[in-house]
């Protein structure tokens, strides 16, 4: 094998760019060139590529009057090597490698093997560097103190115990895919961090199972994760007649149950991803059916949720998850409460208004002790009953004129409006949304999407 295979054959086993390989072999025969002749003379190496050589040259540069010998040579002397060599000329004056004794040779294997160390440090990081997010297939090969050192071809990569999912174990030969979450730069070389509770794991072994999502047909909007329990996964289709949640749950739930099966039995909901707020919030928290949604602040990004008493252990679901999962994955804080604690707050802020109603009729506009006097006198015990009066009625009241009427009716709506507002100043964006009808073909989709509703 000559020079120049043997440099491929390097390259080919490490990894590595061949002329890093080339240019750590010209530094390690000038380090053994030097080491040889026991010179601070400069020496260059090049591999001649025509003859597939190693050759070392002495680096002189001719001049009329040489003042530094290990740097200048004679122009006279030059001429011997290069006969039109000229003042100011580099001169490369050959030298012998067959005469490199064992201390030289070693010491070029040893450059050698340490320039091409660090090559192949150097291909590692630049290779995975930008694979942030990237899914890996390795084998696991080793246990250090719970971390699982996992084999990606000539590379080695670490499985960190807090990246691992909780209660699972890697035994030595286990098939491990997880993504790269880090590449760290330490001393003997680059690390490759794996993460096996990623959310960005779930979305790469969609992209896989599902072609629709590689062609960008299917595009994947929110994922939300609880490593080693449940995913929730928002979709749309950016073709009106593809269903994007029958393309990623597939023909009997194939496709989602590949998933499912990757990730160690952990249940994956398919929803539908909707602009519409209500809609959306409705589909992320599926299974349970929602049966009010109010807004209660955009600035916040907070909505109530009102179900049925018999869905709110569903909606809220085992320890919270299910509406902590639609929650991350719709971006907002969401509150859910049942239908009766609905109404009994309700009730307690009509019983509240009522009471604050009694006895406040000098707090109107224009009321002094003489006309709260008088209004009494007429019936118009609260700030309720002036509102439901006709100004007719009002300017029956002695002292009332039209003017006074009118005056009190606009303090009355002003009064009844603060008292129905909320304190919180983003209660003026409050609103209900309508429960949108759900499309007939999702019902039987979301159940394959998981293959049966998730336990809660």
């Amino acid at each position: 094998m000559n020079v120049l295979d043997a440099i491929q054959e390097i390259g080919r086993a490490k990894e590595i760019d061949p002329e890093s390989v080339i240019q750590a072999t010209e530094e390690a025969f000038v380090a053994a060139a030097r080491k040889f002749y026991r010179s601070t003379e400069s020496f260059i190496a090049r591999v001649n590529r025509e003859n597939n050589t190693i050759e070392v040259f002495l680096q002189k540069t001719a001049v009329e009057e040489v003042q530094d010998p290990d740097l200048e040579i004679s122009v006279e002397e030059a001429r011997r090597t290069k006969p039109d060599a000229q003042p100011g000329e580099t001169i490369l004056i050959p030298r012998s490698t067959r005469e490199f004794g064992r201390i030289a040779v070693q010491t070029a294997k040893q450059v050698i093997y340490q320039r091409v160390r660090e090559a192949e440090r150097t291909s590692v990081y630049e290779r995975y560097a930008g694979k942030i997010g990237d899914l890996l297939s390795g084998v696991a090969r080793r246990l250090d103190r719970g971390n699982a050192i996992v084999t990606v071809g000539r590379t080695e990569a670490i499985l960190p115990r807090r990246f691992q999912v909780r209660g699972k174990t890697y035994a030595p030969g286990d098939r491990v895919r997880a993504v790269i979450v880090e590449v760290e730069t330490q001393a003997r070389g680059p690390q490759i961090v794996l993460s096996r509770i990623d959310p960005r794991l779930v979305q790469r072994l969609l992209e896989i199972e599902v072609p629709e999502i590689q062609e960008g047909i299917v595009r994947i909007r929110g994922l939300a994760r609880d490593p080693g329990d449940r995913t929730k996964v928002a979709v749309e289709s950016t073709v009106p007649k593809v269903d994007p949640v029958g393309a990623c749950v597939g023909m009997k739930g194939y496709r989602v149950q590949n998933i499912i099966h990757e990730l160690g039995g952990e249940k994956v909901d398919v929803i539908l991803y909707s602009s519409d707020l209500a809609t959306y919030v409705r589909n992320a928290l599926a299974p349970a059916k929602i049966s009010k949604m109010s807004l209660l602040s955009r600035t916040e990004k907070r909505v109530e949720v009102v179900v049925a008493d018999d869905q709110l252990s569903l909606a809220i679901g085992r320890g919270g998850q299910n509406v902590r999962l639609a929650a991350q994955l719709i971006g907002w804080h969401i509150e859910i409460k049942s239908a009766e604690t609905k109404r009994k707050e309700v009730s307690e802020q009509m019983t509240t208004a009522t009471e604050v109603q009694e006895d406040n009729l000098r707090e109107l506009d224009g009321v002094g002790k003489t006309l709260e006097k008088e209004l009494k006198k007429a019936g118009f015990e609260t700030i309720a009953s002036i509102a439901a009066a006709s100004p007719e009625q009002l300017t029956a009241v002695p002292g009332v004129g039209k003017k006074t009427a009118e005056r009190l009716r606009q303090s009355v709506s002003e009064k009844l409006a603060a008292l129905a507002t909320p304190d919180s100043p983003e209660a003026e964006q409050t609103e209900s949304a309508p429960q949108p009808e759900a499309p007939k073909e999702e019902a039987p989709q979301k159940a394959a999407a998981s293959d049966t509703p998730a336990e809660n």
